[in-house]
């Protein structure tokens, strides 16, 4: 059962009491949020993208402005460091720290207000970018700081950070869009910080009082300060370190400028005023090909000469990178031409297509002036445009995707020079990292001579660590020599610092220290950033400090391609890209909770936790990981959509097999593990086993000694299951065939795999698949041993039981290998099952068997797809009476690539209209659904898309849906029949 926490504290483990912290007793009377101050969720929060983790002193999830001001006022009565917190993504160390974490992401993400004729919107500091722009696209209008991570970070966070984004060239930074900030003080003190006359009391100003006194301290300090500003602060666009002073002007400025990449040092923001940009109608894209890195960094300049709104690199590094990782190969494969060194993105964007059209061709005409005729692919669609950026925004995660203990690390990342610089500081960094025995990786704005370059170091060890320090140090000096910024983008944090006196000079940081004093007497929000900071290097501070060991576990899956499955756990980078609200698959569970705890990267930071012993001798399968894990619901949309591949729903595995020894296995899921050996018997009496939804009295019980959910059937057992061997050979006997004119060749030969899910309850899919295959012209075979039709062990791997999994799965590689061997086509019908060929078995039983098997298997659509492509599909089909489909795909399809592959098959229906539902989970997820404690949960991902989108569908719409888990969704949650492909499919053959 899951933790049942009271909604404004956490308890301790299992619903115990809440801890004795004085804070957690405070915060539970007085605010309407969560608070948090067990050591899992502490642990959780104690990291972000960077190297660091600092355990804070508590969190709290604030409900409304309100909370914040109540959180502010007893953090200050109390004397308690305080740090905001929006996204958790940043990569320098901004949002970690001993303090009591202020959560903005969960509640504070709405758009109060949106003033059309002025072009600006009033919105919370938790809200999304990418969400915004969904609200603002109606209008026509978008925010344009656009940040490779805003599918997750919030705007408040890159406030505090002044992000920056691909299309800066045109649009500027956070400082150049943030026309007002209103926010508290360190002393609970409310204002709005905006643009000021140079009378304080004038209209708009802040009037008299507290920040009246604070915005002449301000002005007083940079005009004390004046030269050294002057001399200190880079020429740079890509300017974004310490306080920003060079903007305070006693003639009038924006109060809100000092606040945007303060990070949270100088006030708490409760809402943000944004300026908008219209939405450019017509975009171009050229994707510059070059053979060496440096002849990349000589066009920059020009390139930009010709008036781009973007130039992005992709090096050599992160493409290799990318063909591994599912999502992006066919980007990479389709855009990428021969083995480039580099890539130049570059982007055209205005109100006349055809003017952005002469400026591709001029870019065309560009490169071929530089000796690299042919060297540009271009991009003028928007799909493929949207393509080509979402490999680069991923970037960093792709970088982060290498495998061992060695890491591109960021800690000079964000280095800005000028364009005419780049060839040469590039060259000499790299000669830098070669020198300490590394190599770096590249990417980003090439268009303003920020760089994101990342050495690979392993940050375990401390010769490493003393590495890191010495390229910093010279990497810096490098940059003052080029009169250059240090921090070009992601901020100051832990990381950068430390350095500011040597980049700005005595006098800068006087006056940063000044500022600080000036809002926080006491030191207290988000201490130790931007000023009076601690070394960069300090291990102590780190998220692998000296000392640092992973329990080893006897594990059941082979995680050897991670060195281990601690190795896989310490692939998170807590980028965040599982935090993502939509589109895509993951992660469901986060998506209707918006916790922490339920997202992959909790759930990987838990486990991460456990496995050091942060969480108790017991740790791994503790309550505290069963609580992280218990609502993943194994969709799989993390294998696929986390660049740097963590796999949530195996790691479940490997945890419940160990949480199983431990504790023993529940009489519940003994009942869902072991459904495939006695569904033969269910099937002899199906009335008897079918009696508990006949009463309602038996499903009260049942809910109330199992634990199934007394408001959902139970799936139906079958007085006419699926019999593969008989129903194939009486197929076969009858005679059954297409209409198709006779072989010369013998018929091409399948295997149909029918899984226990359809061949009990749903036996007219089998069946259904049977005709399909037969219609197309193939020799049906089946494979069983002993008299026993075959099973993937499923329902045993998803309960914890590995060695009954393994021990089906034996069997079915046994039975299914010879086929594999002559390089027959195994077709399975439930995406869960056939899946498990390929995912979960080679894992189970490595080797040359099972990988022979997982080579042959896929699904009936997928197999459609192959013979389609190859030409020699031959499949009758005839127009049907519904003339619109509207298909759901499998989350185990999308997780591998074939989502769209039902849809496809279908289209092939005369005169059918097929459309996709764009959607996660079904929520259901086999049992989960089933599960009286989830399924509230269950019912809310589904409303997520999926359902709204099966109701709204017209009354002839046919619904298509390939799981068996989704199709009882969709009829529990909306009262709709969904059908599998293949009965579609077999409704449309010519008789």
């Amino acid at each position: 059962m899951p933790r049942q926490r009271p909604a404004t504290h956490g308890p301790g483990p299992r619903g115990g009491p809440p801890p004795a912290h004085p804070l957690a007793r405070r915060l539970a009377r007085e605010i309407e949020g969560e608070a948090y101050f067990d050591p899992a969720s502490r642990g959780r929060y104690a990291t972000d993208a960077s190297i660091y983790q600092i355990e804070p002193i508590g969190v709290t999830v604030p409900r409304t402005e309100e909370d914040v001001a109540r959180i502010v006022a007893l953090a200050a009565e109390t004397g308690t460091p305080l740090l905001a917190r929006g996204g958790g993504t940043s990569q320098c160390g901004q949002t970690v720290g001993e303090a009591l974490v202020v959560d903005f992401s969960k509640h504070l993400n709405a758009v109060l207000d949106l003033d059309l004729e002025a072009r600006r919107a009033t919105v919370q500091p938790g809200l999304v970018l990418d969400r915004l722009n969904r609200a603002l696209r109606p209008h026509g209008l978008f925010f344009p700081v656009d940040v490779s991570t805003g599918s997750r970070a919030t705007l408040g966070g890159m406030a505090g950070n002044n992000s920056c984004g691909a299309r800066s060239i045109r649009y500027g930074n956070m400082v150049h869009n943030v026309h007002a900030i209103e926010g508290l003080l360190a002393d609970g003190t409310a204002g709005r910080f905006g643009p000021v006359a140079g009378n304080p009391g004038a209209e708009g100003g802040p009037g008299g009082g507290a920040l009246a006194d604070l915005l002449v301290r301000v002005r007083d300090v940079a005009a004390n300060h004046a030269d050294a500003i002057e001399r200190g602060f880079p020429k740079l666009l890509r300017r974004v370190g310490g306080y920003n002073l060079d903007t305070v002007d006693p003639a009038g400025h924006n109060f809100a400028s000092l606040l945007v990449g303060s990070e949270g040092s100088l006030a708490t923001f409760t809402r943000l005023e944004l300026d908008l940009q219209p939405i450019p109608p017509h975009r171009a894209l050229g994707i510059c090909h070059f053979p060496t890195f440096r002849r990349a960094m000589e066009a920059v300049r020009r390139i930009v000469s010709l008036g781009p709104t973007a130039v992005e690199l992709v090096d050599r590094t992160l493409l290799d990178l990318s063909r591994g990782i599912a999502m992006f190969r066919p980007i990479a494969e389709r855009f990428v031409r021969g083995r480039p060194e580099a890539l130049l993105l570059v982007e055209f964007a205005g109100e006349d297509r055809a003017e952005q059209e002469r400026r591709l061709a001029r870019l065309g005409e560009l490169l071929d002036d530089l000796g690299l005729p042919g060297a540009v692919v271009e991009a003028t669609e928007p799909a493929d445009q949207s393509a080509v950026w979402e490999l680069r925004k991923a970037g960093l995660n792709i970088v982060m995707s290498m495998k061992g203990d060695g890491k591109p690390v960021s800690f000079i990342e964000d280095c800005a020079v000028r364009l005419e610089d780049l060839p040469d500081y590039t060259e000499r960094l790299d000669a830098i990292f070669e020198r300490y025995g590394t190599s770096g990786t590249w990417y980003a704005h090439a268009s303003v001579g920020c760089l994101h370059v990342r050495p690979i170091l392993n940050l375990k060890e401390e010769a490493d660590v003393r590495k890191m320090r010495a390229i910093a140090e010279e990497a810096f000096a490098m940059v003052r020599e080029y009169r250059g910024s240090h921090s070009g983008e992601h901020g100051d944090g832990l990381v950068r610092s430390e350095f500011h006196e040597a980049m700005f000079g005595r006098g800068v940081v006087r006056a940063f220290e000044e500022v600080k004093d000036a809002f926080d007497p006491e030191g207290r929000l988000n201490p130790g950033k931007i000023v009076r900071a601690p070394r960069m290097d300090d291990r102590a501070l780190f998220r692998y400090p000296p000392g640092y060991r992973a329990r080893s576990i006897d594990t059941v899956l082979d995680w050897s391609e991670w060195r281990g499955f601690a190795g896989a756990v310490e692939m998170c980078n807590n980028n965040g890209a599982c935090r993502k609200a939509e589109p895509g698959v993951m992660c469901p569970s986060f998506r209707v909770t918006g916790d922490e705890e339920h997202v992959t990267r909790g759930r990987a930071n838990t486990l991460r936790l456990a496995l050091s012993g942060r969480l108790g001798a017991d740790g791994f399968t503790s309550d505290a990981v069963a609580d992280a894990l218990d609502l993943c619901v194994g969709c799989k949309g993390c294998r696929r959509e986390c660049p740097t591949g963590v796999d949530m729903a195996r790691m479940k595995i490997e945890f419940l097999h160990q949480r199983r020894r431990r504790h023993g296995l529940p009489l519940r899921e003994r009942v869902v593990a072991w459904l495939p050996r006695y569904a033969p018997m269910a099937a002899r009496a199906p009335a008897l086993f079918n009696l508990r939804d006949r009463s309602p009295l038996l499903a009260r019980l049942s809910e109330r000694w199992l634990g199934f959910s007394a408001r959902r059937p139970l799936p139906r057992w079958r007085s006419d299951p699926f019999r593969p061997r008989a129903e194939v050979a009486g197929a076969a006997a009858r005679g059954e065939r297409s209409d198709r004119p006779p072989r010369e060749s013998a018929p091409p030969e399948v295997v149909l795999f029918s899984d226990t899910f359809t061949r009990w309850f749903e036996p007219e899919v089998p069946r259904a698949a049977l005709r399909v295959l037969r219609a197309a012209g193939c020799r049906v075979r089946t494979a069983e041993t002993g008299g026993r039709a075959l099973c993937c062990g499923r329902t045993f791997l998803t309960n914890g039981l590995p060695e009954q999994a393994r021990a089906e799965a034996r069997r079915a590689l046994a039975a299914l290998l010879p086929f594999a061997e002559r390089g027959i086509p195994i077709v399975g019908l439930e995406p869960s099952c056939l899946y498990a060929f390929r995912d979960e078995i080679p894992a189970l039983l490595p080797g040359p068997e099972s990988r022979a098997v997982a080579k042959h298997a896929m699904l009936l659509e997928e197999w459609i797809a192959r013979e389609r492509e190859r030409g020699a599909l031959r499949l009758p089909l005839r127009p049907l009476p519904a003339r619109r489909v509207l298909v759901h795909s499998h989350c185990h399809q999308k997780a591998f690539g074939a989502g769209a592959a039902a849809a496809d098959a279908l289209r092939l229906i005369p005169g059918v209209e097929v459309e996709g539902v764009e959607s996660s989970c079904c929520g259901m997820a086999g049992a989960f659904g089933h599960e009286a404690e989830h399924f509230d949960v269950s019912m809310r991902m589904g409303e997520l898309s999926l359902l709204p989108a099966v109701r709204s569908a017209p009354p002839d719409t046919r619904i298509v849906a390939g799981g068996t888990s989704c199709r009882r969704q969709i009829a529990d949650g909306a009262a709709r029949r969904a059908a599998h492909p293949a009965e579609v499919l077999a409704e449309a053959l010519a008789e």
